[in-house]
């Protein structure tokens, strides 16, 4: 490679003193070129760009390599993330009362997705978080190889892995399972319910989940579009079930042709509307919307 570069360099320079000398009709020789001052002068310039290229390529591999703390973050992180989890536990921060467990797939996806979406945070230290933060959850993540992860998830939705005690990571709506499955502790006015769907961390229907955002779009859709309150009484069983979950108390949003019911845990709700406005309230789901 070196004596392709010399000899291209070489055949650049006979061109180029071909034409700078005048009243010379015979062109110079390779040998005669290699032999020039400008030549030797053109190859230091080459051999000093090479090595201060060498020195830079070592540099930035040195800057980009990766510590053994940070192999063993990503290890982790990735684990959670791939890992088929049978079960999540949701507890208190403290763990001095009850907890509960789901096994929902979709459920379970989200708790994949807390490794996934975690970004490591270096301007606070675990200490500065308990310090500072309150602990509102507990997640115990169980695997099927019997792997066990568990997770300490603070106010900001910060969050500390047990198996990463040096490191903080910021994680987006890591409270959702908390605030999903879990009673309040503290005074919270008293809501509708459609208020509280619309504020719900977690929507189910069967082995599928959704998302916060989720609920308030399906909210908004319900608040804005035409519909008249009817009695239940005539109404059969709607096919179509979506559990909403907010703070331990499961909302029911029923959807059937022509009629969509709501029902909290104090009553149900029955509205009539047309087919395709219950066709766009669907299509919300679907992700068509």
């Amino acid at each position: 490679m070196q004596k392709k570069r010399q000899a291209l360099i070489a055949g650049i320079l006979l061109a180029t003193l071909s034409i700078a000398v005048t009243g010379c009709k015979k062109e110079p020789t390779q040998e005669e070129v290699e032999k020039s001052e400008y030549y030797t002068d053109l190859l230091s310039q080459y051999n000093k760009v090479k090595k201060q290229n060498k020195k830079l390529e070592a540099a930035l591999e040195e800057a980009t390599a990766e510590s053994p703390e940070d192999i063993e973050v990503e290890a982790l992180l990735d684990k959670v993330s791939r890992d088929s989890l049978i079960k999540v536990e949701v507890a208190y921060g403290d763990t001095t009362t009850g907890s509960v467990f789901t096994e929902n797939k979709g459920v379970l996806a989200f708790a994949n997705a807390l490794a996934s979406s975690a970004d490591v945070v270096d301007i606070y230290t675990p200490d500065d978080i308990r310090l500072n933060y309150e602990q509102r959850y507990t997640y115990t993540l169980y695997d099927e190889d019997n792997s066990v992860f568990e997770l300490e998830v603070y106010d900001g939705d910060y969050v500390i892995f047990k198996d990463l005690p040096e490191r903080v990571f910021y994680v987006y709506e890591a409270r959702r399972f908390g605030d999903a499955f879990l009673e309040r502790r503290e005074y919270y006015p008293t809501l509708s319910a459609r208020a509280k769907m619309a504020e719900s961390s977690i929507i189910v229907r069967g082995e599928k989940a959704y998302d916060s955002k989720t609920a308030y779009q399906v909210v908004s859709y319900i608040n804005s579009m035409e519909k008249e309150t009817i009695s239940g009484k005539n109404i059969k069983e709607l096919k179509t079930n979506y559990l909403f979950y907010y703070h331990g108390e499961v909302l029911t949003l029923g959807i059937g042709k022509k009629v969509i019911m709501i029902q909290d845990s104090e009553k149900k709700t029955f509205y009539k509307t047309d087919e395709e406005t219950v066709k766009g309230l669907k299509n919300i789901f679907s992700g068509k919307s």
